[in-house]
């Protein structure tokens, strides 16, 4: 399912962090979280659920992942918006002639871990 309302993605609050995986194919590269959402995550169709949440034809990312934790980390937000150092890296794409995506989302974990995301689109779908 593409994510039309990106206020959707608010829902993954206090999901597990299964894993976060960057699949590169012949066309693009993608970055896939898999998750397990809270049981009273507001959202109906995700409470208690395991989900993939696919950034598709990601053009930057960058961030800072902590391990100092133990056990699985937790989303605290999936805000829009980008530091000025995304800005600055897609800025300079743009001088090379590539167009930079039109959806940035910063992923931030209860850890402290952070990872800024600039892609073409975002699908949320059923961990199988």
């Amino acid at each position: 399912m593409k994510v039309q309302d990106v206020e959707q993605l608010d829902y993954l609050h206090d999901a597990l962090l299964k894993k976060i995986t960057f699949a590169s194919t012949d066309k693009n590269k993608n970055l896939l979280m898999n998750v397990i959402c809270d049981d009273d995550c507001g959202y109906p169709d995700w409470c208690g659920k395991k989900l993939v949440v696919t950034f598709s034809n990601v053009v930057r990312a960058s961030g800072t992942l902590l391990g100092h934790i133990t056990g699985y980390d937790t989303v605290q937000s999936l805000d829009e918006g980008a530091s000025e150092d995304m800005k600055e890296g897609l800025r300079q794409l743009s001088e090379m002639g590539i167009v930079p995506p039109q959806i940035i989302r910063r992923l931030i974990l209860h850890s402290g871990s952070e990872l800024e995301i600039a892609c073409d689109s975002i699908d949320v779908g059923p961990d199988e």
